[in-house]
């Protein structure tokens, strides 16, 4: 691929679909992002728009309305029995966006997600635990997409587990990891990028994924844009170092677009309602889709 190649991501589903209104008349789960999940059997019409939408305004790349759909969301709501009905609906909200608005080589991405809930890497589980719900999400929508995208991923045994129950779907898979609210590298776990990488260079040795199917793009993105900018050439670096991943990875980055930092977001502080810019990903650096705002300060925040 051409260094020059960008390739044009869409922007947030949960945060749009909060602000068209999207509700399942349970006062509880409307103020989450589940009524979001929910919307891709009750409200098909306006997850299938905002995917229109996000392709008419240039993404290359429209990920699928699944981010909360994980066991412990539909445990939480009693929705068990609708998660990979939900899944493969989501998908087919996705497809048929891409159809509608015809316009040629925009792919779909199943997002991966947290299994519980995101920026909380204290909630992350056993890798082995991991793995099997990972390899069911990937089983459902793999059919149905181009790309699994593992993102949002806090930790290095988090996202290894992702890719690793990914891995052998026949789809591509990316990898995009979350990082703190400054220009210090780190994973939202406290984890260095570097030693990130290198447990997810080991869990794939270990488990013997072969790098036809290892992730031929590592992200970053739900932070800063400072962070995402400041963690880049650590990136790169740290994935010279890599023998599970065969050469030449893209890297990229989506940062956040709030109005507040995701670090007051969880203190209960501030409004974090997407200004729903576009998730771009330059395939050999970053080109950011938000405009750095006031909030933050020379360190990110």
């Amino acid at each position: 691929m051409s260094s020059a190649r960008v390739c044009v991501l869409d922007g947030g589903m949960g945060h749009e679909l909060k602000m068209r209104g999207i509700s399942c008349g349970v006062e509880e789960i409307d103020r989450s992002f589940k009524a979001g999940a929910l919307a891709n059997e009750n409200s098909p019409d306006i997850v299938r728009d905002v995917h229109m939408e996000y392709i008419r305004a240039g993404a290359d790349v429209i990920t699928t309305n699944t981010f909360v759909l994980t066991p412990y969301h539909m445990e939480s709501i009693g929705r068990t029995d609708k998660l990979l009905g939900l899944l493969q609906a989501a998908c087919e909200r996705a497809n048929e966006a891409v159809a509608l608005v015809g316009r040629a080589g925009v792919r779909v991405a199943a997002s991966l997600p947290p299994l519980q809930d995101c920026y909380r890497p204290e909630q992350v589980g056993g890798f082995e635990d991991m793995v099997p719900v990972y390899k069911k999400i990937a089983d459902t929508v793999a059919p149905f997409v181009d790309i699994l995208l593992c993102e949002t991923m806090s930790t290095g045994d988090e996202a290894a587990a992702a890719v690793v129950g990914a891995s052998g779907s026949g789809r591509l898979v990316w990898l995009s990891w979350t990082l703190e609210d400054s220009t210090l590298g780190r994973l939202r776990s406290g984890e260095t990028i570097q030693a990130a990488v290198q447990t997810l260079d080991s869990r794939l040795l270990q488990a013997a994924v072969v790098k036809e199917w290892a992730p031929s793009a590592v992200l970053l993105n739900c932070c800063a844009p400072q962070a995402v900018t400041a963690a880049l050439s650590p990136l790169k670096a740290a994935l010279h170092t890599c023998k599970a991943l065969a050469p030449g990875v893209s890297i990229g980055g989506y940062a956040n677009g709030f109005r507040s930092t995701t670090s007051e977001w969880l203190n209960g502080e501030g409004n974090n309602t997407s200004n729903g810019a576009a998730r771009m990903a330059n395939l050999t650096e970053c080109i950011h889709s938000v405009t750095v705002k006031q909030e933050y300060n020379a360190d990110g925040y």
